[in-house]
């Protein structure tokens, strides 16, 4: 009986990876409406709980985990105390750090899943969180282009450039995801070869990331769920 309780325990364990994979979903799906409808501190709490979920998903790699909270510190309080309208080379800097704080975490979360012998669910949603992930780390390369070189991703194709800035990133988050998923609206293209370059790239590894490797990861934990029901 009690290895029946711990085998289903085991199945359905919402770990690290659960966490960061329901605060990225929150982040990605809610922060464009979040902008209009709540108050800034509620989105920078959230931002700030995204921040201590990634590290707390990484534990398992000590130097990561160390890395990674070196960098959320300064994160932290660029989120909560800077205005990037009066410090835009801060801002920049800030863009560039969260986007590789990002990278890492994704990096660290793919390298541990795809050795994991015995698929659970918690290496599921580590899966689907490195989506996510993928989704953030363009926008933010979106936003640091558009900064650089501004009009490299265009709004309604031929209207005004989208401008940079910590107040557009929901507009740049939205074409990242947009491009992600293959979905094409057309409302927001990249004009830039550097942008064009991330859209393609997001467009291929969307597509091939969840025929591959998702569906492989859902295909062994089906079989596997199965076997130890059979037992």
């Amino acid at each position: 009986m009690r290895e029946t309780v711990n085998a289903l325990t085991s199945r359905w364990y919402f770990g690290p990876y659960f966490l960061l994979a329901l605060m990225l979903a929150i982040v990605t799906l809610g922060y464009p409406i979040g902008q209009s409808l709540f108050p800034e501190y509620v989105l920078r709490v959230v931002i700030t709980l995204l921040l201590m979920s990634a590290v707390y998903a990484v534990i398992h790699a000590r130097w990561v985990f160390h890395l990674l909270l070196l960098l959320t510190a300064p994160l932290i309080i660029s989120t909560w105390l800077m205005e990037p309208t009066q410090y835009r080379a801060l801002s920049g800097l800030s863009t560039a750090v969260t986007m590789l704080f990002f990278l890492i975490t994704a990096i660290s979360v793919f390298a541990h899943i795809v050795t994991r012998r015995r698929i659970t669910a918690d290496v599921i949603y580590g899966s689907i969180a490195i989506y996510l992930l993928v989704g953030i780390i363009a926008a933010l390369g979106y936003q640091m282009l558009n900064n650089a070189y501004p009009g490299s991703v265009l709004e309604a194709v031929t209207g005004p450039e989208v401008r940079g800035g910590h107040d557009n990133f929901a507009k740049f988050l939205y074409f990242s995801l947009v491009s992600l998923t293959s979905v094409g609206y057309g409302d927001m293209a990249p004009i830039s070869p550097a942008s064009k370059s991330i859209a393609m790239f997001q467009g291929i590894f969307g597509q091939l990331y969840l025929a591959i490797l998702i569906a492989k990861l859902v295909g062994t934990y089906t079989a596997q769920s199965i076997e130890e029901d059979s037992q």
